[in-house]
């Protein structure tokens, strides 16, 4: 009698090193499952830091033993530069078609300048619009990819429930779009450093495939005159506002009204936090009724915070009704507790009021847990 399969996968959950589910692979019962622990993800392309592996071994690989290609579930892929040999392109195209079990996914230009769409060969954009019309993707990240075309664009709107553009831009050159190729399911959207992307998205032909977006993480900054929040603001229920630009003098973006905005994110930093209030005051005002939450993500550096800041933070939240309010703490692995335990009693006393009424939430969160496999970066709005 065999160990059953639900036993052998609890044991396996409980190996934490890759040497032990190594050698856990000679027992016969245990090899398929820890295979696939294994080989759960795969990192194609060769990083200028390092990491990552070659397209041709991916491939040999793939020939070789084709039956782990299902086991692959996470694909971080450098896409190659203009220079790449022919080969190195075949073997990428082999290995995205072989690809039958993905549903994390970042595709990644070369560099940090976004590598243009028509700089990848006829062959290699074939392959990419292949497969990511073939997986049943939960996520999917375009990053430093440029000009793409808007039939691409929607192609990613229907292959899956969380999207992320950043760095990208769209080609305006290409025809407008006739009709979509797939219906979009994208749910959660996530658009930073792309005031191009911006542009198309808003554009009346793409209408159609923003209809199902519920959760949105963008950077006000490129977008415009705020075309894209005041499109999506009557179905949006969380917002995450990524300000590039947090110094007093940036602007503060007037924010329409959003009834059914249950919870919202905002990042501060420590040096802006006087001038802070004039936003989390533009969020509670486009959604004074149905608001919840606003989760303030800060990276605490100093044995010092600004006391007539969180009081007038304090004032004005308390004054209208204050939703629960969640200062996320972003610190290095091996802070030392003491120094949380300051930044806690500080934020407390700060703002007796909401403290008071049960209003004011302090959590701790290491920046290494904020980061996940395909890159993008874990806010409640994309989990």
């Amino acid at each position: 009698m065999g160990i059953p399969q639900d036993l052998v996968w609890a044991i396996l959950q409980e190996v934490d090193d890759h040497r032990s589910l190594k050698m856990s692979v000679a027992g016969i019962p245990f090899r398929e499952p820890a295979q696939r622990m294994l080989l759960n993800s795969l990192n194609l392309g060769i990083a200028k830091e390092g990491g990552g592996r070659p397209y041709t071994d991916a491939m040999n690989l793939l020939q070789e033993s084709p039956h782990i290609a299902s086991y692959f579930t996470r694909l971080y892929c450098l896409l190659p530069e203009a220079n790449a040999t022919d080969a190195e392109v075949h073997a990428l195209c082999t290995v995205l078609y072989n690809l039958s079990n993905v549903r994390h996914c970042s595709l990644r230009g070369a560099t940090d300048l976004p590598t243009s769409w028509t700089e990848f060969s006829p062959s290699l954009c074939l392959a990419i619009a292949e497969f990511i019309g073939r997986q049943r993707l939960a996520e999917l990240e375009i990053h430093s990819i440029g000009t793409l075309p808007d039939a691409v664009l929607a192609l990613c709107f229907g292959a899956a429930p969380t999207l992320s553009l950043i760095n990208t831009s769209a080609d305006m050159t290409a025809p407008p779009m006739k009709s979509p190729a797939s219906s979009p399911i994208v749910q959660n959207l996530l658009v930073l450093s792309s005031p191009g992307v911006v542009d198309v998205l808003t554009s009346p032909n793409f209408g159609p495939q923003m209809t199902n977006i519920r959760k949105l993480w963008w950077d006000p900054d490129v977008d415009t005159g705020g075309r894209l929040i005041s499109m999506l603001a009557p179905n949006l229920e969380h917002i995450r506002v990524q300000y590039k630009h947090q110094s007093t003098t940036a602007k503060i973006l007037s924010l329409p009204p959003m009834q059914l905005l249950e919870s919202a994110e905002v990042t501060l930093e420590y040096e802006w936090m006087l001038p802070f209030h004039a936003r989390l005051e533009s969020i509670l005002t486009a959604a004074p009724d149905s608001l919840r939450e606003i989760c303030i993500t800060f990276t605490p550096k100093l044995r010092f915070l600004h006391q007539t800041a969180l009081a007038r933070m304090d004032d004005f939240l308390t004054d209208g009704g204050a939703p629960l309010i969640r200062w996320r703490l972003d610190v290095e692995d091996n802070i030392e507790s003491s120094f949380i335990d300051f930044v806690v009693s500080a934020l407390e006393q700060g703002m007796p009021r909401l403290h008071a009424q049960g209003k004011l939430l302090v959590e701790r969160r290491s920046i290494s847990d904020r980061v996940s496999v395909t890159g993008l970066l874990r806010g409640d709005c994309l989990e």
